[in-house]
């Protein structure tokens, strides 16, 4: 699994932080808090199951030490080294992004480690006052550690993206913060549903079907206070480890993958080469080298794709996005069919995703065409062996490849009104999610027109397109059905963003060759 240059950096990342005063600083305050909670018990000794009450108060001041030593450890994981521009050196190591984490992560999980460790004297004493099994502790003892994986996996992303996005540090520990707190909530979301579907027995209301229930949460915290009751008789080690474990490995994945895509792979010999005798022999005039018409739209897309809208960096981050926010979607489906009381805030939350969805196609394509005009390149566009309309079908396929994650979002909000009987809420969301080509067409013509008189006929002409459609689609829908106007913008939009593809090609070629001159 390690290699010597592995082992070797481990080892000195080790002894670094041994060398440090922070993870003892951390280590001594939480044996004071724990010192001061077990004297608070002491002479509480003659209380009822008073070792479950001290150990629910130790398991509270470890719970917060780990989520405070990964939050504070695993966010600097690189900053550091961005601060300082010390990811140079890390290349020549011959490490990949992926081994460069793991061997900084692995001091601050022998950090936590130890934090676990601390508690266990104090935990043996709430056996002597009784209330407490050993497996109880050592339950407990696992479920910290599955709160530490949670909470590292959250602090490393937020760490490694905050850092590569030139941010301060403390912003990386805020987000991480608010991270674990929203994954938290919709963990305990998930619970609930997963009790009301699959565990509860028949019988039981919907509201009681958590408590009804012995088994284990994926939420941690859930899963804390189900150790700590008094009739918990179940294994130390359950399935929700494996489950967390494989989260925290995606975490990491996703993180080196960011990482990795701001700089080349390591051992790739990047420096200039000297050049060959072929390579020096310039090519006959009368015979120019043009590639074909397609390898330069698929260049231009991928220049797109890499330089304008974020490239495998902002992907990684959409897709990251996308699996923590598969409980919200998960529950936006599923939640209003088990219990009627949260319709209300399913409604919501699919407002809040379909505006960040929205949000997010609005200034990706912004981006797209904002670009080119800001910093004047596109009479190097014009010289391409393309024309105006083939140069923005390469450029609106890169936002396409790149909109994906929105898309399955939009299409996920389209079946919630669908699975509930609401024709008009389907219809709705439907025909937005269908008018999103028309939409960016139009504002790709819409920045490359002319704030003139010329350009006003060409304006005029894409305020039409679109309010005929969507004033077409309203009529049928109000007074024939709600599917009816649904049909009409799926039916419609086709002819209606070829129109505004075409004003945007023509006055595209406008603009370049206005560059140009």
């Amino acid at each position: 699994m390690f290699s010597s240059s592995r082992m070797q950096l481990t080892s000195v990342l080790v002894r670094r932080d041994a060398r440090l005063l922070r993870p003892h600083i951390t280590r001594g305050l939480l044996v004071l808090a724990l010192w001061f909670v077990a004297w608070q018990f002491a002479d509480q000794a003659w209380r009822q199951a008073a070792g479950r009450d001290l150990l629910a108060a130790l398991t509270f001041y470890s719970a917060l030490g780990l989520v405070l030593a990964a939050t504070l450890g695993f966010t600097s994981v690189f900053t550091d080294d961005w601060t300082a521009s010390n990811l140079d050196l890390l290349r020549i190591t011959g490490l990949s992004a992926f081994d460069l984490i793991l061997a900084k992560s692995i001091p601050h999980a022998i950090t936590a480690a130890t934090l676990i460790v601390i508690q266990l004297p104090f935990a043996l004493v709430c056996v002597t006052l009784g209330g407490v099994t050993l497996v109880q502790i050592a339950a407990l003892a696992v479920e910290l550690a599955v709160l530490f994986l949670l909470a590292s996996g959250c602090a490393v992303i937020c760490g490694v993206q905050v850092s590569a996005g030139g941010l301060s540090p403390k912003w990386a520990r805020v987000l991480a913060f608010l991270l674990l707190g929203f994954l938290l909530f919709l963990l305990g979301v998930t619970d609930q549903m997963l009790a009301e579907v699959a565990w509860a027995p028949r019988g039981v209301p919907r509201g009681a079907a958590r408590a009804a229930v012995d088994v284990p949460w994926l939420n941690p915290v859930s899963e804390l206070r189900r150790i700590l009751s008094s009739g918990f008789r179940g294994p130390p080690v359950n399935w929700t480890l494996l489950a967390h474990a494989a989260g925290t490995a995606i975490a990491f994945g996703i993180a080196g993958a960011s990482l990795r895509s701001r700089w080349h792979v390591a051992g790739e010999d990047n420096s200039p080469t000297e050049p060959q005798p072929a390579e020096l022999e310039a090519p006959p005039l009368w015979r120019p080298v043009v590639p074909p018409p397609r390898c330069t739209g698929n260049a231009i897309a991928w220049k797109e794709y890499y330089f304008t809208l974020g490239g495998d960096e902002m992907m990684n981050g959409k897709w990251g996005l996308m699996l923590f926010l598969s409980p919200l979607l998960l529950f936006m489906l599923v939640g209003p069919a088990l219990d009627a009381n949260i319709w209300g805030f399913a409604v919501l939350a699919e407002f809040v995703v379909i505006v960040g969805a929205v949000g997010s196609l609005n200034y990706t394509a912004r981006r797209l065409w904002q670009t080119e005009i800001q910093e004047r390149t596109l009479w190097g566009l014009a010289v391409l062996p393309l024309s105006a309309e083939e140069i923005l079908r390469a450029k609106l396929a890169s936002l396409a490849w790149v909109s994906i994650p929105e898309m399955i979002v939009l299409s996920v909000a389209t079946l919630l009104p669908l699975l509930h009987g609401s024709m008009a809420g389907t219809a709705l969301i439907g025909g937005m999610f269908a008018s999103l080509p028309l939409v960016v067409c139009t504002d790709a013509g819409w920045r490359f027109i002319p704030a003139s008189w010329e350009g006003l006929t060409a304006r005029a002409k894409l305020v039409g397109v679109v309010v005929a459609t969507w004033s077409l689609a309203g009529l049928l829908g109000g007074f024939v059905h709600p599917l009816a106007g649904l049909a009409t913008i799926v039916l419609t939009v086709p002819l209606a963003t070829w129109v505004a593809l075409d004003e945007a090609a023509r006055w595209f070629a406008w603009r370049a060759g206005e560059a140009a001159d």
